[in-house]
């Protein structure tokens, strides 16, 4: 049985950390005393995620975990993009939990990697032994509505995580943990990422988000369109979902599911969904430049245009707030 906290000695953690610092701006103070000063660092760290460097770097700990764990490749999943963490001095971060209990499921393990200022107090804290982190888990999963009043540890003991050097964290789903407040006068930078046998079912995550591994290299599941298809955004008001937020959401999850747009439609909103099956029609008749559609949600369409498009036109639309086909 695997431990349900460890630490574990791997080269990625100095690599990340030094391709992280090359790719800050050199102005920003990776010290931690002094702040990162006023730099959007979460926004950094989402786009030192998409530069090749990380991307190997990813593949190759997705490789090591795998190993460690003994998940054979073809059943290996890893969270496609990690969590920024950005921790400063007075901050609340995370209030205790597990993440279980916000849907990941019991075979998934979180991996925590620490960029700078991980150190006690400013560092995050878990139940120290297996025995009390089942009592206290156990307790308030009987007792939920106990989590409205202040959260207690049951006389548990408690360990800061401060991973040697060059090492990580890794624990389990099921590991009661939390950083309530830095206590310290030091910025603490991190991320962390989540990684999952293909089959759980206690996970409530869309799991085929995840990536695979395969030919130790890191690659979506499936695309359920082609590379080059081009997509048509449709947007359409008068409906409980904000216009401005509808182009929000298609940009982001077309961004993020490699879809390509090319073009935008609005809506006739007053007399219901006219140009919807217009373009469905012309996509259906290979009429048309486009070869699919993404709106925001399906809840922008009555029931009767989604019956219709279904059975009579079959063509590829695309729900970005469900990330699902109609």
């Amino acid at each position: 049985m695997m431990p349900s906290f460890e630490y574990f000695q791997t080269s990625f953690v100095k690599l990340v950390q030094d391709a992280f610092v090359r790719f800050a701006p050199k102005e920003l103070n990776l010290s931690g005393e002094k702040g990162t000063g006023g730099h959007d660092v979460r926004r950094l760290f989402f786009r030192f995620f998409q530069t090749e460097d990380f991307k190997l770097l990813y593949e190759k700990v997705a490789v090591e975990l795998a190993k460690k764990y003994e998940i054979p490749e073809n059943d290996f999943l890893i969270q496609p993009i990690p969590t920024p963490r950005v921790f400063r001095p007075g901050d609340h971060g995370t209030s205790w939990h597990t993440d279980y209990w916000y849907g990941h499921g019991s075979l998934s393990r979180t991996v925590w990697v620490p960029i700078s200022g991980a150190v006690k107090g400013a560092t995050f804290a878990a139940i120290k032994n297996e025995k009390d982190n089942v009592k206290v888990v156990e307790f308030y999963e009987k007792n939920p509505s106990s989590l409205i009043n202040s959260f207690e540890l049951l006389d548990s003991k408690t360990v800061d995580v401060c991973p040697p050097k060059n090492n990580l964290a890794i624990f389990s789903s099921k590991l009661l943990h939390g950083s309530p407040e830095n206590t310290t006068n030091i910025e603490r930078l991190s991320f962390d990422f989540r990684f999952t046998p293909r089959i759980d079912p206690t996970s409530t995550k869309k799991l085929s988000h995840y990536l695979c591994l395969k030919n130790k290299s890191l690659h979506k599941q499936h695309t359920s369109h082609k590379k080059n298809s081009k997509f048509l955004k449709y947007i359409c008001g008068g409906k409980s979902i904000d216009t401005a937020a509808q182009h929000i959401l298609i940009d982001e999850i077309a961004k993020n599911d490699g879809f390509n747009v090319m073009a935008q439609e609005a809506e006739i909103e007053r007399l219901g969904n006219p140009m919807l099956l217009f373009h469905a029609q012309k996509i259906k008749n290979n009429k048309s430049k486009f070869h699919g559609i993404i709106i925001a949600t399906s809840k922008i369409l009555n029931e009767q245009t989604k019956t219709e498009i279904k059975s009579k036109f079959s063509v590829p639309i695309y729900c970005a707030l469900e990330r699902q086909w109609l």
